[in-house]
């Protein structure tokens, strides 16, 4: 397994891998890559008369 850590959203696409020496070039199948973000929820409170800041 491979896992790539700290991978913006905005990576996700089709990506290839390509070669090229003095025997020749080749280029590998397309693969779909997608990024997975894990998405974590904070909850803040206030009870009035109090401000609040973010």
């Amino acid at each position: 397994n491979l896992a790539l850590q700290q991978v913006p959203r905005h990576s996700s696409g089709r990506y290839a891998c390509s070669a090229l020496n003095a025997e020749g070039e080749t280029v590998s199948n397309e693969l779909h890559f997608r990024v997975k973000c894990e998405w974590h929820r904070t909850e803040l409170g206030a009870a009035a008369p109090a401000a609040a800041q973010l």
